[in-house]
């Protein structure tokens, strides 16, 4: 009678072949991620920092800071919150 002995078969590290991956896909798919937030991301700033002046077309090198005053007209004059609130607007 011959005894055949094998070895216990080793458990496979799946896990780690997973987590490998997935860092090798975060780390291929960064370079386009960070392209598409500056891409997206630059212009919104820009538009964010030119809503901070008051500036003119014509003579565009003499603008003047006037900070967070455009979006505070929008609400103080009444029509930018009135068509919010207006349900004919909304059923358009």
């Amino acid at each position: 009678m011959t005894v055949n002995a094998t070895a216990p078969a080793r458990p496979r590290r799946t896990r780690g072949i997973e987590a490998a991956r997935a860092r090798q896909a975060l780390w291929l798919l960064l370079p386009t991620l960070i392209a598409i937030a500056l891409v997206a991301g630059y212009p919104l700033y820009r538009t964010f920092y030119f809503s901070l002046f008051d500036a003119n077309l014509t003579s565009p090198d003499q603008r003047t800071f006037i900070g967070l005053d455009n979006f505070w007209f929008t609400t103080e004059d009444g029509v930018a919150v009135g068509f919010l609130q207006d349900p004919k607007w909304w059923g358009r």
